[in-house]
């Protein structure tokens, strides 16, 4: 009788540790997902990135990639932290084409159709662990004077 109620009190502890663990994953994880979405709100309501409130500007996103990259992706940390933003219009049956300086004055109303803010950020975050949130946005092509459907994703570390 003592054995049973030995591994009865034995089995309930491992299970409240269990549990308690589980609890603390999923509020840190809560946690992230709200960095995430306060991140997304505050890049879109930036007026450095931004045209308008909620509309994603082409040539102010194409200032901070190619030669401009770490000067842009400095910005962003002081805005949201450390991060790893890409926004890639919804295509049907096109490539991505990463847009920079000299693809979006060249090619822009054609082929440039994704943006990389903080390269050097994304590719730290493909080789740990990241959480991250994908959320529709609009993006202003300014060549074009027309708007377009995006993806905006947002990674964290952690």
């Amino acid at each position: 009788m003592a054995v049973i109620l030995l591994m009865v009190i034995v089995g309930a502890l491992f299970f409240f540790l269990g549990f308690q663990s589980t609890k603390g994953q999923a509020e840190g994880f809560k946690d992230d997902i709200h960095k995430i979405i306060l991140s997304s709100n505050i890049l879109a309501q930036s007026e450095m990135l931004t045209k308008e409130d909620q509309m994603f500007d082409d040539s102010k996103l194409v200032g901070f990639t190619g030669g401009y990259e770490k000067d842009g992706c400095e910005e962003i940390k002081k805005l949201v932290g450390e991060a790893c933003i890409t926004i890639d219009k919804v295509l049907i049956s096109e490539e991505r084409d990463d847009c920079d300086p000299v693809n979006f004055d060249q090619r822009g109303r054609d082929s440039c159709n994704s943006w990389t803010l903080c390269k050097e950020t994304c590719f730290k975050l493909q080789s740990g662990k990241s959480k991250g949130l994908a959320l529709p946005v609009n993006v202003y092509r300014s060549l074009d004077k027309k708007v377009e459907l995006a993806v905006m994703t947002v990674k964290v570390p952690g």
